[in-house]
């Protein structure tokens, strides 16, 4: 008799869910609905903020992950914290492209205190930002910005930050599927 091989079922972009009660929804009706009768699924869950310290003052995540996901199917469902710090996204990868105008203007605006003579230079850029910008137009803006804005370039080196750190489910489930190309009869526990 052949044993069935075990599907993966993950959802990393519910990261992108900001309602608690909502991502738990999802994970909840995900693990009932695959989960039953069918036992040769394993789940690879995400841990709700998971990018959050387990002892924020918001609260712990891992211990709220565990109150809200319920003690169905704890057989066949993992989950790993906390996120990834990855490097999928590079500097060169963030530019005035991937920031709505109106809340770069805002951001930069905001800090008034530079010397005059950059003051000038940064309110000028600033002001090209409401008009109506091609392509060029814009990559020559980020360019200007790069070379004379510090605000500038502090800001896509923190949106740099965010956008790197993701989820660990879908690593998580290349990682096992590598493991069992590599070395499909034997078992192989990771650990880090």
């Amino acid at each position: 008799m052949k044993e069935q091989e075990p599907t993966m079922i993950l959802c990393p972009d519910a990261a992108n869910v900001t309602e608690r009660d909502l991502y738990y929804d999802l994970q909840r009706t995900m693990l009932n609905h695959f989960g039953n009768p069918m036992f040769n699924r394993v789940f690879i869950l995400d841990i709700f903020e998971g990018y959050k310290d387990s002892k924020d003052l918001s609260g712990n995540v891992v211990d709220e992950f565990r109150n809200n996901i319920g003690n169905s199917y704890l057989d066949f469902k993992v989950a790993y914290y906390p996120w990834l710090n990855t490097s999928v996204a590079e500097e060169r990868d963030l530019t005035l492209l991937n920031i709505v105008t109106k809340a770069l203007k805002t951001i930069l605006e905001e800090y008034k205190f530079l010397d005059s003579q950059k003051r000038t230079i940064h309110m000028e850029q600033i002001n090209k930002i409401d008009a109506q910008m091609d392509m060029t137009e814009k990559i020559i803006l980020h360019t200007i910005l790069m070379q004379n804005s510090h605000i500038y370039k502090e800001r896509l080196k923190g949106m740099k930050q965010i956008v790197n750190l993701l989820p660990p489910s879908a690593v998580m489930a290349g990682i096992y599927t590598l493991v069992a190309i590599v070395r499909p009869a034997e078992f192989i526990e990771i650990t880090f």
